[in-house]
């Protein structure tokens, strides 16, 4: 049984079904920490199939471990930030709830909230017209943000009490504390307007560039770091590259609609070719950020003069 959907080998678009084929109930929990809810919630209901979101190696090792030893069989893991793989989660309107307990309240930065006017949008995307979104939290810039953004987007349903039996280990800490939870729930409504997901391809047809060289390459002299910015709503931040044997490796920024990825691009020579590849160095969703860079350093390898492109799918 494998517990864990590897980041860097999974399909896209994301289709729960794929993962549980057996299963017709879809619960997604984001920042699921020590695990200990989400293994609650998928042996208490084993007709669904139950997918932990979580950003932390460490987290995800911990859920891992634990089910290795209980061998639950309709639970899995990935480590990927969650409104990245919302974005890409196909078809839409299939999935049964959605968890978040007790979320970042990001103070400073209202964008990185689960309760963005953007996030609320991708999580209704994917949500069933009679599924619900559980949010648990004592922040009160997070309690503010829910009640506004959700207007027109989510009927809202609050209770100081629960909706699950369950209680975390630090639930429970912040109960003795007497602090001012509030437990959300929301239900979509009917949405008529555009959801910010990402235009992004498959990895059937990953980004790469083959150069032939018309003589050796030579040390690379470019003009870098760069910044740009192609579209009002994407940044491209490309690094000078790490040099190894034969072997340049670049620190690639690629900011669009307010998701952020962070990845390289390996530049490698092979007898009379180079290839301009991506890096599996980090998770990846290949969107038109990631082609528009890559598409600005095969331009500037190409104004060296002494290589010539063979084949391109930017």
């Amino acid at each position: 049984m494998c517990y864990f959907i590897s980041p860097f080998h999974f399909n896209v678009p994301f289709k729960l079904a794929d993962y549980f084929p057996d299963r017709k109930k879809y619960f997604i929990e984001i920042g699921f920490g020590r695990g200990d809810f989400a293994l609650y919630l998928a042996q208490n209901q084993q007709d669904v199939g139950y997918l932990g979101v979580e950003i932390s190696s460490r987290s995800v090792l911990k859920l891992v471990r634990k089910l290795l030893k209980t061998k639950i069989n309709n639970i899995k893991a990935i480590k990927i930030d969650a409104f990245m793989l919302f974005s890409i989660i196909e078809p839409a309107f299939s999935i049964d709830n959605i968890i978040f307990n007790f979320p970042d309240p990001w103070p400073g930065h209202p964008e990185r909230r689960v309760s963005s006017k953007e996030h609320l949008l991708l999580m209704h995307r994917i949500l069933k017209r009679d599924g619900s979104l559980y949010i648990a939290t004592d922040a009160d810039i997070l309690k503010e943000d829910i009640e506004q953004n959700t207007k027109g987007l989510f009927s809202l349903e609050k209770s100081k009490m629960p909706y699950f039996a369950f209680q975390t280990k630090y639930e429970k800490r912040w109960i003795l504390e007497k602090r001012d939870i509030i437990y959300y729930r929301l239900t979509p409504l009917l949405y008529a307007g555009k959801y910010p997901i990402l235009a992004y391809k498959g990895d059937g047809n990953m980004a790469h560039v083959i150069f032939k060289l018309k003589d050796k390459m030579k040390d690379l002299d470019l003009p870098l770091p760069v910044r740009l910015r192609p579209l009002n709503d994407m940044i491209i931040i490309i690094q000078r590259p790490y040099k190894r044997v034969e072997e340049y490796l670049f620190p690639v920024l690629v900011k669009e609609r307010g998701f952020v990825q962070k990845t390289f691009f390996r530049l490698y020579v092979r007898g009379d070719e180079a290839r301009l590849i991506l890096d599996d160095t980090g998770y990846l969703v290949v969107t038109e950020g990631i082609r528009k860079a890559m598409a600005y350093l095969r331009d500037m390898l190409l104004k060296m003069g002494h290589i010539e492109v063979i084949r391109d799918t930017t």
